[in-house]
């Protein structure tokens, strides 16, 4: 399988959506109890500087992704936060590796693997 990662749009919210919810119920990696709706989750991606999806290729569609931003405003606002998803049935298999490498380079411009 290819995989790519590419810039987050507006179109890959439901899939990640998805993927972010089914986290939350699993209760082990987000500190909220209880799952986003669709606003909700476009309030937390606008308090994100940057965004970026993997998705599946050929049909480019999202199964995990890449948030960054400010860990906390002010005095902290040079410290870094950042949040990985990846859709539980493709997890082992180093794809969150990837998202990782990619976020600590630069923001994604289209690297495949």
């Amino acid at each position: 399988m290819e995989y790519r990662i590419r810039k987050f749009e507006e179109k890959d919210t439901p899939a990640m959506l998805e993927v972010f919810n089914e986290i939350i119920e699993e209760g082990g990696s987000f500190p909220f109890t209880e799952t986003f709706t669709p606003e909700m989750f476009a309030g937390f991606l606008a308090s994100e500087e940057y965004a970026a999806v993997l998705a599946e290729m050929p049909v480019d569609t999202p199964v995990g992704m890449y948030m960054m931003g400010q860990n906390i405003p002010g005095r902290c606002s040079s410290i870094a936060n950042a949040t990985y998803l990846l859709r539980k049935d493709l997890r082992g298999q180093h794809l969150g590796e990837m998202l990782v490498r990619e976020a600590s380079r630069k923001p994604a411009d289209g690297v495949s693997a």
